[in-house]
C-alpha cells in the first residue's frame, strides 16, 4: 500500500470520526435550544450511544491505529 493510498485511507476514517462527533454535537445542540420532551430522553439516549460507539469503535480501529 503506497505512502497516498494510506493518507487517503486515514482521511477517510477521520472524516467518519468527525461525522459522527459533529452529529454528536448537533443533537446535544438541537435539545438544548428545543427543550427536548422528556418522554424522547430515553430514545436520545439510545442515539447518543450508538454514535459514541460508532466514534470509538473507528479511534480504536487497529487499522486507524496502524495508520497513525
Amino acid at each position: 500500500m503506497t505512502y497516498q493510498s494510506q493518507l487517503t485511507e486515514l482521511k477517510g476514517m477521520i472524516e467518519k470520526i468527525e461525522y459522527y462527533k459533529y452529529t454528536t454535537d448537533a443533537l446535544i445542540y438541537w435539545d438544548k435550544i428545543t427543550y427536548m420532551p422528556r418522554n424522547a430522553i430515553e430514545y436520545r439516549s439510545k442515539v447518543m450511544s450508538f454514535l459514541a460507539g460508532e466514534q470509538y469503535r473507528l479511534l480504536s480501529d487497529s487499522r486507524f491505529q496502524k495508520l497513525i
